[in-house]
């Protein structure tokens, strides 16, 4: 499990993006959901709120906490720079984009954008939630998480390989070690954000879109073939057992992206433990 902020400080005295002399405090609170005035993307989960009510002001945790630079291991040799919004696109009407989901950084919001680099050398850009990604982790049940460039199947959600007009953005492959000889399973980062939206922190085992859902066929698939068979048949409350999973998958991949993800994942996991 990787912690993503070890220190998390319950205050912060003060942060550019806000005004001078208000303070953030850090809420735990999950499943209430707000937009960033970092980002200004959507959030579900704790989060920094500035203490003056009126000011309304939230802040995802990776936002809040953001390091002026940072590197990552999928943009070898790049630096990212923390920006207060997005270099101007070059030409009128065009989008500056996220390099990591494909999805279009806010023209007023934070951004890491690294110069020189990319598609005719226009520089990458990252959401810093995208950024702040870890590059591998693990839900109860032995599923681990890796996060990669390139991906050699399609997305269990969205069917594709490629997404945001033909290119490739990055994926979740998804794996089960206690069952060896499963089918690795991939999921868009971009399809995960939009599962948020979808899901909602509070999935449930019980809900209809998560029995539906095609990431849960994707999971079912990623058994070896006598456990799907088995699974599938529901002996020995082996459906009911599988859908809590896919309901703690879900669940911590939400936090992982749109919270603190030791906090939720832990959640996750102790709901599928305890099943």
């Amino acid at each position: 499990m990787t912690n993503l902020f070890p220190d998390t400080p319950a205050t912060i005295s003060f942060h550019p993006a806000h005004r001078p002399g208000h303070k953030l405090k850090l809420v735990r609170t999950g499943g209430q959901k707000f937009k960033c005035d970092g980002c200004m993307e959507h959030g579900d989960g704790p989060r920094y709120r500035c203490e003056r009510e009126t000011c309304n002001f939230d802040l995802h945790t990776c936002c809040a906490l953001a390091p002026a630079t940072r590197e990552h291991r999928l943009f070898p040799g790049c630096t990212f720079v923390l920006l207060p919004e997005p270099p101007p696109p070059t030409a009128a009407g065009e989008r500056r984009i996220c390099d990591a989901c494909g999805e279009g950084v806010h023209a007023r919001g934070l951004v890491y954008h690294c110069s020189g680099r990319g598609d005719g050398g226009l520089g990458l850009d990252l959401h810093p939630t995208c950024a702040s990604l870890p590059a591998r982790f693990a839900v109860g049940g032995g599923r681990v998480f890796e996060l990669r460039k390139e991906a050699s199947r399609r997305c269990a959600e969205c069917g594709e390989m490629r997404c945001g007009g033909g290119r490739r953005f990055w994926f979740y492959r998804s794996y089960s070690y206690a069952d060896g000889d499963g089918e690795a399973l991939y999921l868009h980062v971009a399809c995960l954000k939009r599962m948020q939206t979808q899901y909602g922190a509070a999935a449930d085992v019980r809900s209809v879109q998560v029995m539906s859902s095609p990431v849960m066929e994707g999971m079912l698939r990623s058994l070896p073939p006598a456990r799907r068979r088995a699974t599938a048949a529901g002996g020995g409350g082996g459906l009911e057992r599988f859908l809590t999973i896919v309901a703690g998958v879900i669940r911590a991949i939400i936090g992982v992206i749109f919270g603190d993800p030791t906090f939720l994942i832990e959640l996750a996991v102790g709901a599928i433990l305890n099943s």
